[in-house]
């Protein structure tokens, strides 16, 4: 389960809703702690990611290209300057994500990498909403009648 969670979190078009799903029609037992470690496994692929994007950005030198264009210079400026001003607003803004996926997840470790949120803040925000989602997830087959799937 930690192996395809990491896979999924790496491989943005592996969900691993539906795997939850079904480990908690199996497995009842052991949704809060599948949960947990789902989470912790899915923060760490997206680790890769944040870094990842740290990396890109340097390389891609992003700033020196938004200066061409300068609307998109004010407004990058403008998000680093808010979160700067509100350290903790990028961490509420990550575990919403992560809990809702609004914004997408998929876009939240280059976005935190890109304005300098630390990578633990990420990393702790981050567990903490996909602990959430993970959780809620695994909780569907205990609202589902008992066999529905014929199982």
């Amino acid at each position: 389960m930690m192996a395809y969670s990491f896979a999924s979190a790496v491989v943005l078009v592996l969900p691993i809703e539906p795997y939850l799903v079904g480990l908690a029609y199996f497995r009842p037992e052991y949704v809060w702690l599948a949960a947990l470690l789902a989470a912790l496994a899915h923060m760490a692929g997206k680790l890769v990611h944040f870094f990842l994007g740290t990396g890109i950005l340097h390389r891609l030198n992003l700033a020196h290209r938004a200066e061409l264009n300068e609307t998109w210079a004010k407004r990058w400026e403008a998000l680093e300057a808010y979160a700067d001003r509100h350290p903790w607003a990028l961490s509420a803004i990550t575990f919403a994500s992560a809990a809702v996926s609004l914004p997408p997840f998929a876009a939240m470790p280059f976005l935190a990498a890109s304005v300098g949120m630390r990578w633990w803040t990420f990393a702790i925000a981050g567990t903490l909403g996909r602990w959430a989602r993970f959780w809620a997830v695994m909780a569907v087959p205990g609202l589902l009648p008992p066999g529905l799937f014929g199982i």
